[in-house]
């Protein structure tokens, strides 16, 4: 992080909570609002948006394989 940045996030209760929404934004969505610097910070970014990926891709397929218009319950 910039030294100026830290600074302000350090003094300013609004900068650090907008701070702090952007890191759970990058977190928990993977909204690139924070500059990594890459190597494992970079990697782990990746395996929890492939991860994130793979389980919506499991539930849509649950929720296809209990709707009758799919005709697996028939």
């Amino acid at each position: 992080m910039p030294a100026e940045l830290l600074r302000v996030v350090m003094t300013d209760d609004v900068a650090t909570m907008r701070f702090g929404f952007r890191y759970l934004r990058q977190a928990l969505f993977g909204e690139m609002t924070i500059h990594l610097k890459g190597g494992p910070q970079r990697e782990r970014l990746r395996r929890a948006r492939q991860k994130a990926m793979d389980a919506e891709a499991r539930a849509r397929n649950i929720a296809q394989s209990h709707d009758p218009m799919h005709g697996d319950l028939e």
